[in-house]
């Protein structure tokens, strides 16, 4: 009885080893349009993922305000804005993954109009739109409660039958709490802000390969 007790035990020691090993978070590496990982040494093109809503993104600015400048989305399909760097939280990693933070910075890394960083942050300066707006001006690393309105995420928008469509996020003091990066136009312009909905789909271009990526292929 105490051998037939002992197996029992020992079973049940794997089983539930096991079913814990099933849930280990496996970090997924942010894919390119060639499905290559995305690298935090390369630069990209953040382009709209459905053909017809615009091209990529870039910088825009108001009459009124004209610095900083903010976050915009290009009219036209085959503009595809300007390039962008991905820096990851910890600065060792040279991949960029899935549901972490990073900062995202417009290259170059000076906004030579109004002598600002170009590193995106988030902006609730505009009270009377009521819209947390997507900007420049923050600062690249050193995380914590000084830089938490430039730290970004990466999420993965299902369904698609593209597996590397992907949608930004912004998550108050790194915490569970997001909220997904949507477009609104504002001032005659694709404004790039915080919503309550799912986000705006996007996909990665390499800046290198940006010429040979053809629009009608986009999903």
């Amino acid at each position: 009885m105490k051998i037939i007790s002992a197996a029992v035990l020992f079973f049940l020691f794997l089983f539930i080893f096991s079913a814990n090993s099933c849930f280990v978070w496996v970090k997924e590496p942010v894919r390119d349009t060639d499905g290559e990982e995305l690298r935090s040494g390369l630069e990209y093109y953040i382009v709209s993922a459905k053909r017809g809503t615009g091209g990529g993104l870039g910088l825009g600015s108001s009459v009124e305000k004209p610095c900083p400048r903010f976050v915009i989305q290009r009219p036209l399909d085959s503009d595809y804005g300007t390039p962008v760097l991905f820096h990851p939280t910890n600065s060792g990693d040279s991949i960029v993954y899935e549901s972490t933070d990073v900062n995202m910075e417009f290259v170059p890394g000076i906004d030579a109009y109004c002598r600002t960083p170009t590193t995106w942050k988030l902006d609730d300066s505009e009270h009377s739109s009521a819209k947390r707006w997507l900007t420049i001006g923050g600062g690249v690393g050193h995380p914590g409660p000084q830089t938490m309105s430039g730290w970004f995420r990466v999420e993965k928008v299902e369904p698609y039958s593209d597996n590397m469509v992907y949608k930004l996020s912004y998550c108050s003091s790194g915490s569970s709490l997001c909220s997904d990066v949507g477009k609104y136009v504002h001032d005659g312009k694709m404004r790039l802000g915080l919503t309550e909905e799912v986000g705006a789909p996007f996909v990665f271009v390499k800046a290198s390969m940006a010429i040979q990526m053809v629009v009608g292929k986009r999903p």
